[in-house]
């Protein structure tokens, strides 16, 4: 929608024409006084928030408006110059099972019953890394965790075949944590066809959602597996959704949008019409088992002689902060993107292709008005709303990117993708940020203005000498922000909205909508996966993890 800094000069003048002078006057006095009052420290944390995509922390006395907002400023330079305060490196053993989330990096050693924990540094609180282990009470099949709960979920390597047990401990010491009603939940899955070959696990604020996924046979046909999708409350140990595959309509991946909405990826092996094609499902748990709702969105058709392979969902959880885990602003849940990876295969070739969307365009299927008029119980779906491709795609941002199954590849926070690029050396990758914040452009436009007259490459030198000229317009940042000399330089490329001829894998016309502005760095690195959260970047390679702090 068109803004008053869209209209022409020459418009404003005309009503300027039609106003006396004693009019003109009061305007201009009441525009001062409203400048005056939105330059306080208050106001302007309330809008950089917005224009940065955070959330306010919990009160602190120590932290008023005005640090919140330096603090912000700062943190958001270093994002968008890579310019890393601190880095550390600590060794790891890429056979553990490993996790990282909310700073933490945790690695489980199942022959020990042990899982140790690598709290990264944050800069914006100044405190440093630490590391600790807890052991616990029975052999690890996996786990995840939640450093702000001090929640970490372990799944029972030895149990029968037919039952799960899940465990809700406590990540300081491995105790059953103090919050959970039941710290332990058994469920039976026996529906898991031909036996559970592996799980998901996630954790949203007080709900843990797992996928059990049936193993499939080299010489079993996919359409004979199923598996099992189940919700629970971890801190009163009610189960609040179960969802179940088969048939050849099986559920690959998912991922939370919000703490009481979930994405899952049902890939159909048998599609008779568009509309029975495979979909993402976004799932309303939030009132309990028997109340959930449902909106199903579909993909673009494919042509004739492809067909989808797997699916893959990306949308990192966001941890809120209390009074154990302070931060004084932390990533807003509610503009988060979320990425959909989707592989396609021919009988001559494979091919990646990956959908990115904000969440809340999956939430605004689920107006308030709504939540009550469409029931789904434990005999099925009855009223599902269908959103086509055509409804949705303007929202979406279609990329092919080379991507391999794996969600350490690239990793989802915030606004940014984080992912790794090949380099012109093997082995060695270069680290670039896809950002989507609506108002990212405004932010570095000085930087792009540069590589336009010079070149592509912006060291952290050049940026220093105009910084404080690009950043007096778009958020006053401080022009003192300290530029190391030897810190890698990076490359801003800003990606606009195009529409694009028809590919030759779809049936329907693809526009690739959202934005977005890349920032490499061209320095280089050596690792096997990268990984992010809001304060840090994960660089993990066969020697060890290498953790660089914003």
């Amino acid at each position: 929608m068109p803004t008053i800094n869209d209209l022409p000069t020459e418009l404003i003048l005309a009503i300027f024409a039609f106003m006396d002078p004693k009019t003109m006057i009061t305007a201009s006095s009441a525009c001062r006084q409203w400048y005056k009052l939105y330059s306080l420290p208050e106001q302007q944390y309330k809008v950089t928030q917005h224009r940065y995509s955070v959330a306010d922390g919990p009160p602190n006395d120590e932290w008023p408006a005005s640090r919140r907002l330096e603090a912000l400023r700062a943190h958001q330079a270093r994002w968008r110059t890579l310019s890393w305060a601190k880095s550390h490196t600590f060794n790891n053993d890429t056979r553990d099972q490993w996790e990282c989330f909310s700073g933490v990096y945790g690695r489980a050693n199942r022959f020990q019953n042990c899982i140790t924990f690598n709290k990264a540094p944050s800069v914006i609180v100044n405190s440093d890394e630490s590391m600790w282990s807890i052991n616990v009470p029975i052999p690890i099949r996996d786990f995840c965790m939640d450093s702000y709960q001090d929640l970490v979920v372990v799944m029972n390597a030895e149990n029968q075949r037919s039952r799960r047990d899940v465990h809700f401990l406590s990540m300081k010491d491995g105790k059953p944590h103090p919050c959970a009603k039941y710290p332990m939940v058994s469920e039976d899955i026996s529906s898991v066809w031909p036996y559970d070959s592996g799980c998901m696990i996630e954790i949203y604020g007080e709900h843990v959602i797992i996928l059990f996924r049936g193993h499939i046979y080299p010489t079993m046909e996919a359409r004979s597996r199923t598996s099992v999708l189940i919700i629970w409350n971890w801190i009163t140990g009610d189960k609040t959704m179960h969802l179940s595959s088969s048939g050849g309509n099986l559920i690959d991946s998912f991922c939370f949008l919000s703490p009481g909405h979930v994405l899952v990826g049902r890939r159909r092996l048998e599609a008779s019409t568009p509309s029975a094609q495979s979909s993402l499902e976004v799932y309303s748990f939030g009132k309990g088992l028997r109340h959930v709702t449902m909106r199903r969105f579909q993909l673009p058709q494919l042509s004739s002689d492809i067909y989808l392979t797997f699916l893959e969902l990306l949308c990192q959880a966001v941890p809120t902060p209390n009074h154990h885990a302070w931060r004084p602003f932390y990533t807003s849940p509610s503009d988060c993107i979320c990425m959909i990876s989707a592989f396609y295969s021919s009988w001559d070739s494979h091919r990646c292709m990956n959908y990115i969307v904000f969440t809340s365009t999956f939430l605004k299927a689920f107006p308030d008005e709504e939540i009550n008029s469409e029931i789904i119980d434990m005999g099925g779906f009855r009223h599902i709303s269908t959103v086509s491709w055509k409804d949705w795609s303007p929202q979406v941002r279609v990329t092919s990117w080379n991507s391999e199954r794996s969600v350490f590849k690239a990793v989802t926070c915030g606004t940014r993708i984080v992912r790794r690029i090949q380099a012109g050396t093997v082995g060695r990758y270069r680290i670039q940020i896809c950002d989507f914040n609506p108002y990212v452009y405004s932010q570095v436009k000085g930087a792009l203005d540069v590589d336009k007259r010079e070149t592509e490459i912006v060291t952290r030198k050049k940026l220093a000498r105009f910084r404080f000229d690009l950043f007096r317009r778009v958020d006053r940042t401080e022009s003192n922000v300290k530029q190391s000399e030897d810190i890698a330089t990076v490359i801003y490329k800003y990606i606009d909205s195009v529409h694009s001829p028809l590919d030759p894998i779809f049936m329907e016309p693809i526009d690739y909508g959202l934005p977005y502005l890349e920032v490499t760095t061209v320095e280089d690195f050596e690792v096997r996966y990268v990984m992010m959260d809001f304060e840090n970047i994960y660089l993990l390679s066969d020697n060890g993890v290498r953790v660089l702090s914003f």
